[in-house]
């Protein structure tokens, strides 16, 4: 009779005890879950903030005109601007004459490739008397003209063509002695390649005031920011702005 007594008294205890530790149980598991999630978010919420994600990105008004890119540390109220795109930037190209056989003898001797201020020796001798020959010494010239084959009707075109910007522009001439044959592939001073299109600065306006670059990627304009030109505006003003993320 004691020893029911006793049990009787303790068993409710024990499932009290059973209750509270079930409880406590869940109790720590919500919370450890709660702390994973927490560091996840602030894993999360680091990674953000070390890519960027997190600051305000530098907005055009017209992405088929310009787009623009800021670097990292620009303040938001660094973004606004009004750029009017007038004209962009163009490399020359100097075009010849159908030649039927690339690899037919053109001529020996050297040539003058002139680009800006600096002049480079072009030279065609026994080993490369073709129009392969004098697209693989132009390519190989370090001018920054590069020398390509287009196929037309009845053979192929030699096409130059320069870096972008007006002082870029170019002339290729035969040089005294040389074969007479080699002026078909001269442009300038009496050579019989024809102009594609000439070379010329990007221009435009940034709040009005005017600017003149080599090319259509613009880093030194807005500090901190790149801008690249697309196409003409035809004097209607791009805004560029900021929008945030958040």
């Amino acid at each position: 009779l004691i020893s029911d007594l006793a049990d009787a008294s303790r068993a409710p205890k024990v499932e009290r005890i059973a209750t509270l530790t079930l409880q406590n149980t869940t109790i720590i598991s919500a919370v450890a879950q709660a702390r994973a999630d927490l560091d996840g978010f602030a894993d999360s919420l680091e990674l953000m903030v070390t890519d960027g994600t997190l600051r305000s990105k530098a907005t055009s008004s017209d992405d088929s005109v310009m787009t623009v890119t800021a670097r990292a540390g620009m303040s938001a109220n660094s973004f606004a601007a009004t750029v009017v795109v007038n004209q962009l930037a163009r490399a020359q190209t100097s075009v010849s004459a159908v030649v039927a056989d690339n690899s037919a003898a053109i001529g020996q001797g050297s040539m003058t490739l002139a680009v800006g201020d600096k002049s480079f020796a072009i030279t065609i001798d026994a080993a490369n008397d073709s129009l392969n020959g004098l697209v693989s010494a132009i390519n190989n010239s370090g001018s920054g003209v590069t020398a390509s084959l287009v196929s037309d009707e009845g053979g192929s075109r030699l096409v130059l063509k320069g870096a972008t910007g007006a002082a870029n522009a170019f002339t290729l001439t035969a040089d005294d002695g040389s074969d007479a044959n080699l002026s078909q592939f001269s442009y300038g001073d009496g050579g019989s390649m024809a102009l594609g299109q000439s070379a010329a600065n990007a221009e435009f306006t940034v709040d009005g005031i005017a600017f003149s670059r080599s090319s259509n990627i613009v880093d030194d304009v807005l500090g901190g920011m790149s801008i690249t030109l697309k196409k003409t505006s035809a004097g209607q003003p791009v805004e560029i702005g900021a929008s945030r993320p958040l």
